[in-house]
Protein backbone atom coordinates (compact mmCIF):
# COMPACT_ATOMS: atom_id res chain seq x y z
CA UNK A 1 0.00 0.00 0.00
CA UNK A 2 1.92 3.10 -1.67
CA UNK A 3 5.23 2.34 1.10
CA UNK A 4 3.17 2.86 4.27
CA UNK A 5 4.62 2.65 7.43
CA UNK A 6 2.22 0.67 9.76
CA UNK A 7 2.32 1.43 13.30
CA UNK A 8 1.14 -2.07 15.66
CA UNK A 9 -1.55 -1.45 18.50
CA UNK A 10 -1.38 -3.41 21.68
CA UNK A 11 -4.56 -5.41 21.92
CA UNK A 12 -5.85 -8.44 24.13
CA UNK A 13 -8.12 -11.72 23.25
CA UNK A 14 -5.88 -12.43 20.30
CA UNK A 15 -7.00 -9.87 18.09
CA UNK A 16 -4.70 -7.44 15.71
CA UNK A 17 -4.77 -3.89 15.31
CA UNK A 18 -2.10 -1.38 12.96
CA UNK A 19 -2.38 1.91 11.94
CA UNK A 20 -0.58 3.73 8.93
CA UNK A 21 -1.74 7.42 7.76
CA UNK A 22 -5.41 7.58 8.76
CA UNK A 23 -5.87 3.90 7.51
CA UNK A 24 -6.92 1.31 10.92
CA UNK A 25 -6.50 -2.19 9.70
CA UNK A 26 -8.09 -4.43 12.65
CA UNK A 27 -8.23 -8.52 12.33
CA UNK A 28 -10.73 -9.75 15.13
CA UNK A 29 -10.11 -13.42 16.55
CA UNK A 30 -12.95 -15.12 18.37
CA UNK A 31 -15.04 -13.32 20.40
CA UNK A 32 -14.64 -9.45 20.67
CA UNK A 33 -15.50 -8.46 24.54
CA UNK A 34 -15.94 -4.58 25.53
CA UNK A 35 -12.17 -4.08 26.22
CA UNK A 36 -11.00 -4.59 23.02
CA UNK A 37 -14.00 -2.89 20.92
CA UNK A 38 -13.80 -0.17 23.28
CA UNK A 39 -10.31 0.63 22.86
CA UNK A 40 -10.09 0.26 18.99
CA UNK A 41 -13.10 2.97 18.95
CA UNK A 42 -11.54 5.48 20.84
CA UNK A 43 -8.19 4.57 18.57
CA UNK A 44 -10.39 5.32 15.77
CA UNK A 45 -11.46 8.11 16.92
CA UNK A 46 -8.64 9.56 17.94
CA UNK A 47 -6.97 8.86 14.45
CA UNK A 48 -10.13 10.42 12.52
CA UNK A 49 -9.47 13.66 15.18
CA UNK A 50 -6.20 13.71 13.98
CA UNK A 51 -6.39 13.14 10.05
CA UNK A 52 -9.94 14.86 9.67
CA UNK A 53 -10.47 18.28 8.86
CA UNK A 54 -13.37 20.04 9.57
CA UNK A 55 -14.96 16.66 11.53
CA UNK A 56 -13.33 13.80 12.28
CA UNK A 57 -12.86 11.28 9.61
CA UNK A 58 -11.01 7.91 9.12
CA UNK A 59 -10.80 4.42 7.57
CA UNK A 60 -10.82 1.51 8.94
CA UNK A 61 -10.21 -2.54 7.68
CA UNK A 62 -12.09 -4.55 9.70
CA UNK A 63 -11.32 -8.31 8.99
CA UNK A 64 -13.65 -10.43 9.72
CA UNK A 65 -12.86 -14.20 8.61
CA UNK A 66 -11.79 -15.34 12.04
CA UNK A 67 -14.82 -13.95 13.95
CA UNK A 68 -16.72 -15.66 15.98
CA UNK A 69 -19.22 -13.07 17.16
CA UNK A 70 -19.15 -9.47 19.63
CA UNK A 71 -20.43 -9.49 22.73
CA UNK A 72 -23.69 -7.58 23.86
CA UNK A 73 -21.47 -4.96 25.73
CA UNK A 74 -19.13 -4.85 22.61
CA UNK A 75 -22.09 -4.05 20.20
CA UNK A 76 -22.88 -0.94 22.20
CA UNK A 77 -19.21 0.78 22.59
CA UNK A 78 -19.62 2.91 19.80
CA UNK A 79 -22.51 4.70 20.52
CA UNK A 80 -21.02 5.43 24.39
CA UNK A 81 -17.52 6.91 22.62
CA UNK A 82 -18.05 10.77 21.99
CA UNK A 83 -15.61 13.24 20.02
CA UNK A 84 -13.55 16.11 21.80
CA UNK A 85 -14.78 17.92 18.38
CA UNK A 86 -18.65 18.31 17.68
CA UNK A 87 -20.23 17.07 14.35
CA UNK A 88 -20.67 13.82 12.31
CA UNK A 89 -18.09 11.64 12.57
CA UNK A 90 -17.44 9.74 8.95
CA UNK A 91 -16.06 6.38 8.70
CA UNK A 92 -15.46 4.37 6.39
CA UNK A 93 -15.27 0.75 6.53
CA UNK A 94 -14.02 -1.91 4.33
CA UNK A 95 -15.19 -5.31 5.76
CA UNK A 96 -12.80 -8.52 4.88
CA UNK A 97 -13.65 -12.54 4.65
CA UNK A 98 -16.89 -12.16 6.56
CA UNK A 99 -19.66 -14.76 5.62
CA UNK A 100 -23.32 -13.66 5.15
CA UNK A 101 -24.45 -13.77 9.09
CA UNK A 102 -21.46 -12.01 9.69
CA UNK A 103 -22.31 -8.95 7.81
CA UNK A 104 -25.52 -8.75 8.95
CA UNK A 105 -24.50 -8.56 12.57
CA UNK A 106 -21.52 -6.02 11.73
CA UNK A 107 -23.73 -3.90 10.01
CA UNK A 108 -26.72 -3.88 12.42
CA UNK A 109 -24.03 -3.21 15.12
CA UNK A 110 -22.87 0.06 12.80
CA UNK A 111 -26.76 1.00 12.17
CA UNK A 112 -27.09 0.85 16.14
CA UNK A 113 -23.73 3.18 16.37
CA UNK A 114 -25.49 5.58 14.04
CA UNK A 115 -28.73 5.99 15.63
CA UNK A 116 -26.94 6.31 19.04
CA UNK A 117 -24.20 8.60 18.28
CA UNK A 118 -23.36 11.35 15.78
CA UNK A 119 -21.75 8.77 13.34
CA UNK A 120 -21.99 8.35 9.21
CA UNK A 121 -20.49 4.79 8.38
CA UNK A 122 -19.69 3.71 4.15
CA UNK A 123 -20.00 0.35 3.84
CA UNK A 124 -17.50 -2.04 1.93
CA UNK A 125 -17.15 -5.49 1.30
CA UNK A 126 -13.69 -6.93 0.15
CA UNK A 127 -12.96 -11.20 -0.39
CA UNK A 128 -9.28 -10.82 1.09
CA UNK A 129 -7.19 -8.42 3.28
CA UNK A 130 -5.60 -7.21 -0.01
CA UNK A 131 -8.07 -5.66 -1.47
CA UNK A 132 -9.79 -4.27 1.23
CA UNK A 133 -6.55 -2.66 1.77
CA UNK A 134 -6.52 -1.03 -1.87
CA UNK A 135 -9.86 -0.52 -1.21
CA UNK A 136 -9.31 1.24 1.70
CA UNK A 137 -6.39 3.52 0.19
CA UNK A 138 -8.78 4.67 -2.83
CA UNK A 139 -11.15 5.71 -0.11
CA UNK A 140 -8.44 7.83 2.04
CA UNK A 141 -7.44 8.96 -1.25
CA UNK A 142 -10.73 10.47 -2.11
CA UNK A 143 -11.50 12.09 1.32
CA UNK A 144 -7.78 13.20 0.68
CA UNK A 145 -9.14 14.79 -2.46
CA UNK A 146 -12.29 15.93 -1.22
CA UNK A 147 -10.55 17.87 1.87
CA UNK A 148 -12.28 15.82 4.11
CA UNK A 149 -8.87 14.41 5.28
CA UNK A 150 -5.35 15.38 5.84
CA UNK A 151 -3.01 13.38 3.68
CA UNK A 152 -0.06 12.95 6.30
CA UNK A 153 -0.36 15.07 9.61
CA UNK A 154 2.90 12.87 10.75
CA UNK A 155 4.48 9.53 10.29
CA UNK A 156 2.23 7.42 12.92
CA UNK A 157 -1.16 5.75 12.25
Amino acid sequence: MDNLVWNPIAIEDGHQARASNGILEIVFSGIVKEGPMRLLAEHALAMGERFGVSTPCAVMIVDLSKLDSFSPEARKVFGTIKPKNRGARHVDVVVVGANIRTKALFALTLTAARLIGDLRFDLAYANTLEEGRALAKSRRDAHVAAGRMRAAPDAKG
